[in-house]
């Protein structure tokens, strides 16, 4: 098609003569008027501009010419064509092509002024062209892009002035400077940002064992797994309840839906039952209906807070039923202690030895949190040895990717932790966490990582602080030399994990890799898997020795 013949590019198009009244009638556009950039000639002569040939001509369909000349008119020439009949005017270009003309950039205040076909070269050069951030993607000025990104992007990379870590500058307050945060500065102190607590000034540490008694520390609304996403303070959440009842029922009706997979059912509202037609007739009559619409909408609205009862009820069961390994596991323990039961009755035990059963149950009973927490100790003992590093090394590889992005989607498990390993046998032990939807910055958006300093029994022995650099690597499976790969600075300051559960000592990156990037793209994952490398330089310390390096 001659549609594709070279001509000006459509930058040099912005670019206005620094003369209008100088161009000639010969130059300009028997369609529009304007100078025939890029001009086609028809089949009868008109000169018609690239932009009307494309805008007012059908490719292939013949319409009546959009000139406005006499030959236009003439019903003797060939008047009705299309872009296929019009060939490139390659002797009118060559004209227009030698007009002076403005820089495009001239509305941004560049006043030079050049030959119309010299416009691209003039434009690699101008400092008033746009040109796009490679931080964060902003529209800037050449001539200011310098100074944009040594001071003005907020996606830059700045020092803190406190762990000296390398931070984005967009995350300086609202993660890095933010006690509220899981990567908050270990050296950063403020008050409590709940509570009218001002006593004295908390670091990250001392804030997390702060809001184990904070009295207005804000607090999940309890169908936040419905997708309530109000955080409030005790008292401020039980008129939270009362007032949102139609919001938590609504959210109710929605999972409800999408268990039952397609259910037609619809609960009425107040709404849908105001707007109920009703049949012509006599006022008794509609009064009769309206009363019975009224007396369904009362008794649904009971019904209503029964099902959120019952939501709640089953919400609670779920969670005990974890607790046993699942509900067949718990279906099994039920049945083992039906049978041990029946077989006490049917021995004939005796009413002594039937109390002193009992009180050893009500001992079990009472001694049960001491034997989840014995259990729980076994678990973390049996995970430390099974794939254990002591070299600073990992290699995790996270299997089930669909079901856990579902999971933390849906705020079920925010997040998942790797096996623990060491920089050394008897060093410093960590396990990586991950956000498979993002926290902080990232939540929804990004995959966010971060390494966590983890209490150990050898911990007395450790040079403290502890000061490494840490990498992260996301491997690529197609090609090793594209991992998505970040390092950061790990400096404990004057921190150290004060129990198993204490997660407030690490450092990663709550934007390490976009979602997107990822999750459909079989470069990263395989059979519903991936794999994470993580290396832990500890400062001082000799690299010799550490297997899996990757460079």
């Amino acid at each position: 098609l001659p549609m594709s013949t070279p001509g000006l590019s459509e930058k040099a198009s912005l670019a206005q003569p620094a003369d209008e009244k100088a161009v000639p009638p010969h130059l300009r556009c028997n369609s529009c008027s304007k100078p025939v950039f890029n001009a086609f000639q028809t089949p009868h002569g008109c000169r018609i501009c690239q932009s009307c040939v494309q805008a007012k001509l059908h490719p292939t369909e013949r319409r009546l010419c959009p000139g406005t000349t006499e030959a236009c008119k003439d019903e003797d020439e060939e008047i009705r064509i299309c872009q296929s009949s019009c060939v490139p005017d390659i002797a009118t270009r060559r004209e227009i092509s030698k007009l002076t003309v403005f820089c495009p950039n001239r509305d941004g205040g560049c006043k030079d002024q050049m030959k119309w076909r010299e416009v691209d070269t003039h434009l690699e050069k101008c400092e008033y062209e746009k040109v796009s951030c490679e931080l964060c993607r902003d529209s800037i000025l050449k001539k200011r892009l310098k100074s944009h990104l040594s001071d003005e992007c907020r996606q830059r990379r700045v020092t803190c002035g406190l762990c000296q870590q390398s931070v984005v500058h967009s995350e300086m307050e609202k993660s890095h400077r933010n006690l509220d945060s899981a990567t908050c500065c270990p050296r950063y102190t403020d008050y409590c940002p709940f509570c009218k607590d001002k006593s004295r000034k908390l670091n990250r540490k001392d804030f997390v064992e702060h809001l184990k008694t904070c009295p207005d520390k804000p607090n999940e609304c309890k169908y936040s797994h419905l997708g309530c996403e109000r955080k409030a303070r005790k008292s401020d959440l039980e008129k939270h309840y009362r007032d949102e009842v139609d919001h938590h029922l609504t959210l109710l009706d929605s999972k409800l839906r999408q268990v039952a997979s397609g259910s037609s059912f619809a609960p009425p509202t107040a709404a849908t039952a105001a707007a109920t037609v009703v049949p012509a007739g006599g006022s008794g009559e509609v009064e009769e209906v309206k009363r019975k619409v009224a007396n369904i909408h009362d008794h649904f609205k009971k019904l209503q807070v029964n099902v959120a009862n019952w939501a709640h009820t089953t919400l609670e069961f779920e969670q005990m039923a974890d607790k046993f390994g699942g509900i067949s596991q718990m279906r099994q323990f039920l049945k083992n202690l039906d049978e041990k039961i029946r077989q006490m009755d049917s021995s004939g035990v005796e009413t002594g030895r039937r109390t002193g059963v009992d009180q050893d149950a009500m001992m079990l009973d009472s001694n049960s949190s001491f034997v989840q927490q014995k259990l729980n100790e076994i678990e973390f003992r049996l995970l430390n040895l099974e794939s254990t590093n002591y070299d600073g090394f990992l290699v995790w590889k996270v299997s089930n990717l669909t079901k856990r992005r579902r999971e933390a989607i849906d705020k079920r498990v925010i997040s998942i932790f790797s096996q623990p390993f060491f920089t050394r046998h008897f060093g410093f032990m960590f396990r990586v966490r991950l956000f498979l939807n993002g926290n902080e910055s990232g939540e929804g958006t990004h995959v966010s990582v971060y390494l966590v300093l983890m209490q150990h029994e050898f911990d007395d022995i450790q040079e403290w602080p502890l000061k490494a650099s840490v990498s992260f690597k996301m491997v690529n499976l197609k090609n090793r030399a594209d991992d998505v790969a970040k390092t950061v600075r790990f400096d404990s300051g004057n921190q150290r994990p004060s129990g198993r559960e204490d997660l407030s000592v690490c450092c990663g990156e709550a934007k390490f890799m976009s979602i997107s990037q990822f999750e459909n793209s079989d470069r990263f994952v395989k059979n519903d898997s991936f794999y994470l490398e993580v290396d832990v330089a500890v400062d001082g310390e000799s690299s010799q020795g550490r297997r899996g390096r990757r460079k």
